[in-house]
């Protein structure tokens, strides 16, 4: 009960809020167990989360980086997002819990170290998930190579783009590049050939009809 006091307290409510939205995310993804449905509609939506994020060119070396850090790109963003959240909880509960905090300002002062730490610590919860989904992107891999994708954001072979392919009975974006020094354009039809380890990304080539 004095748990749930403290969660509730406005020095720590913007913490539990996040939390509790991350913890209401997951309790949808079990229920997707049961609607198979939900399962596709979620995976499209995590997707649509990383174009937006990309599409962002705002700091975009910065945020290059800390997706590196936090291992973003190989384990899904809601994992990152979970975890960071239960430990910036964690440390802003019990922390303002045994210094006697009750201070709004202190709060504040006090979020950049526990963002800080609470970052730093995930990139080590986040290490082993890397490892798995590493080799699950691997397996996946050579169930993408040789299909046809939709390019949904424009790429040349110096700048990367976005294409939409059908894998299973969902849609999965992925990073691509021209093969060639052809420039593929938004909604044209992309055959994907290779995946570029270096780069991160597919290597395509337009069907041209």
């Amino acid at each position: 009960m004095e748990l749930l006091e403290d969660s509730l307290k406005l020095i720590n409510l913007p913490y539990t809020f996040l939390l509790f939205l991350c913890l209401l995310y997951w309790l949808n993804v079990f229920v997707g167990f049961i609607t198979p449905d939900f399962i596709d509609l979620q995976f499209e939506g995590d997707t649509d989360i990383d174009l937006d994020i990309d599409d962002v060119s705002f700091s975009a070396s910065v945020w290059a980086s800390s997706a590196q850090f936090l291992y973003l790109g190989t384990v899904p963003i809601m994992i990152i997002t979970t975890v960071l959240s239960t430990l910036m909880w964690v440390f802003s509960v019990l922390g303002n819990h045994y210094l006697g905090n009750e201070s709004v300002i202190y709060a504040l002062v006090a979020f950049v170290p526990i963002l800080l730490i609470s970052i730093f610590l995930t990139r080590f919860v986040a290490y082993p998930f890397s490892i798995l989904f590493k080799k699950l992107n691997e397996q996946e891999d050579r169930t993408i190579i040789g299909k046809v994708s939709k390019v949904i954001l424009s790429t040349t072979h110096n700048r990367k783009g976005q294409a939409s392919v059908l894998v299973g009975k969902a849609e999965q974006k992925i990073y691509i590049k021209s093969s060639n020094n052809e420039n593929i354009s938004k909604g044209e039809e992309a055959l994907i050939l290779e995946y570029d380890n270096s780069e991160k990304c597919y290597l395509v080539q337009p069907i041209t009809l």
